[in-house]
């Protein structure tokens, strides 16, 4: 899962803890998030809101807005789920509860296909 973010952005930061909730859930079954934040100013911002909300999956800085623009980001929250071999299985842009029931079984699913 590649989830584009800003600490700006309000759906953003409201979506972190269930997308937090979701790699706890299924880290241990080989699901990886990576978050991608788009702030301008990188690390001095991003930092403090990782600890802040206990975010333990690792977090990458597109301050450029570089990768961005290779997955033709077009609205915030963005997030790609993408198997193992780099192919795109699906996107959702803006935000979503990652901590459902729905969502819990569409991780296994994908978990399960690989």
């Amino acid at each position: 899962m590649l989830n584009f973010w800003a600490t700006w952005c309000t759906p953003c930061r409201e979506e972190m803890p269930a997308i937090q909730q979701l790699y706890s859930r299924h880290k241990a079954q080989g699901f990886v998030v990576i978050g991608l934040s788009i702030d301008a100013e990188g690390a001095s911002v991003v930092k403090p809101f990782v600890k802040e909300h206990g975010l333990t999956f690792p977090i990458g800085l597109d301050p450029k807005i570089a990768i961005a623009e290779k997955f033709d980001v077009r609205a915030l929250p963005s997030t790609f789920l993408i198997d193992k071999d780099g192919k795109i299985l699906a996107m959702a842009l803006g935000p979503r509860v990652w901590n459902s029931s729905e969502a819990h079984t569409l991780v296994r699913t994908l978990i399960a296909s690989r």
